[in-house]
């Protein structure tokens, strides 16, 4: 269906042992060989905080004012898997071959949303310093000196503007995927299921850094200048991170493909025998999400058979 050399290899490791942390070489990551949900040092970033841990630079280089005096930092990134996408046409009956084809491909929708959060440095009844994290909504307000300062956050687009400015992988609505080879199985008389892409998605954390917007002032005979971002009294979320299918260098998705056991007789998946990218947290799809899922499952349930035969589903 279609759907002298010993001595100098030691002092090379002592040098590297002896390099403090963030001298060492940055990796250059790629989902598919990086340790799930483990944070890696990835490139080279665009940006860095400066010395006094804010991200300046791409406010200054950005055309800042336009989106809310943001600018972002990236520091590390994760791999994990994102929601499923079944191949259409890739859902199969139990003694036959399925297959996908080379060509077949699915629409990878991004299902998560840019983060509006804002962390404050606040300090304990012993005068530490600690971190509290302030989820606010969009118009809800702004985190200053403690308080929460209504009608005063930025859009959602503005983070996202200022994420895609700074991030090694922008935030995307929709991307695609391309099979390049066919898959087949040879399923038993008691094996029914469905190939499924499984996309993998980059979550890329850093530093958020916000200014205030400040318009200058003209002296005797001038005009009001242009405004500009201040260049102090920075508010700083070091903790910021969004989630971002990943994008390969030819614009595509990229991810793992991978069969899905399911019941014969009741169309639910099994929860034995599946491969370990469908069983990461977020995964599996159900009826509310994914669409496609839905009916793959009822068509594999024998009452539907003919109607789904009927409707080209298989």
């Amino acid at each position: 269906m279609k759907f002298s050399a010993t001595l100098a290899i030691v002092g090379l490791s002592a040098v590297a042992c002896a390099l403090p942390a963030e001298l060492m070489p940055r990796e250059d990551c790629y989902p598919g060989t990086m340790e799930k949900g483990k944070p890696y040092h990835c490139g080279n970033p665009k940006f860095k905080v400066n010395k006094d841990g804010h991200c300046s630079k791409p406010i200054a280089d950005f055309h800042a004012p336009e989106h809310s005096c943001l600018g972002f930092c990236e520091d590390t990134i994760s791999a994990e898997y994102g929601p499923e996408q079944p191949f259409r046409g890739g859902a199969c009956q139990n003694g036959t071959t399925c297959s996908v084809a080379e060509g077949d491909s699915v629409t990878i929708t991004n299902s998560f949303t840019v983060s509006a959060s804002v962390s404050l440095g606040r300090r304990d009844a012993d005068g530490n310093e600690v971190e509290e994290e302030v989820i606010l909504e969009r118009g809800q307000g702004l985190v200053e000196d403690g308080l929460v300062k209504r009608d005063a956050a930025p859009p959602a687009s503005s983070f996202k503007a200022g994420f895609d400015f700074g991030a090694s992988y922008t935030w995307s609505k929709s991307i695609g995927y391309t099979l390049t080879n066919t898959k087949s199985k040879t399923l038993d008389e008691k094996t029914c299921g469905y190939w499924t892409f499984i996309p993998y998605v980059m979550k890329v954390c850093g530093t958020m850094s916000r200014t205030k917007l400040f318009t200058p002032q003209g002296g005797y005979m001038t005009t009001t200048g242009k405004p500009i971002c201040e260049a102090r009294d920075y508010k700083d979320d070091k903790k910021y991170c969004n989630k971002v299918p990943y994008k390969g260098s030819n614009g595509r998705a990229d991810g793992v493909i991978v069969f899905v056991y399911v019941d014969c007789k009741s169309g639910k998946v099994k929860k034995d025998g599946q491969d370990a990218a469908y069983k990461w947290p977020g995964v599996a799809a159900n009826d509310d999400t994914v669409k496609s899922a839905a009916d793959i499952l009822a068509c594999l349930i024998p009452s539907n058979w003919a109607k789904c035969k009927k409707q080209s589903r298989f």
